[in-house]
């Protein structure tokens, strides 16, 4: 298996654990964005995975502009989660593991859509 397609699995499934965790949490405490972030990482993701597969899709030009809302939301994942972690470092530790969780997911996601987003510029 090559590194894209690990890292695609790897953002997939993460993806999906992080959003059912987040949908079976107390309704209260949704982050509306965050749930919409993680929709688009895992819709781009398996997007990807069929693609590499050989499969064509018809839907090149909204793949590649949700490429780019997934590099975007990646980085202010990652920047939430550094914000999340030097909170936790004061008063609550269960947020220091949250931003160590997110971090890895926000850099994988920035390198796979980087490396695969050619894939859709192409008519």
């Amino acid at each position: 298996m090559t590194t894209i397609k690990f890292i695609n699995y790897f953002n997939l499934v993460i993806g999906i654990v992080l959003l059912g965790t987040h949908l079976i949490s107390i309704p209260v405490l949704y982050d509306y964005s965050f749930m919409a972030g993680m929709v688009l990482i895992i819709w781009y993701n398996w997007e990807t995975l069929k693609r590499l597969k050989g499969e064509r899709n018809k839907l090149n030009q909204i793949t590649f502009v949700v490429g780019v809302l997934t590099i975007v939301f990646a980085v202010g994942l990652i920047l939430s989660s550094i914000a999340l972690i030097n909170e936790g470092l004061k008063n609550a530790k269960t947020q220091v593991v949250m931003g160590a969780i997110y971090i890895p997911v926000g850099l994988t996601t920035i390198f796979l859509s980087v490396n695969t987003l050619k894939l859709y510029k192409e008519v």
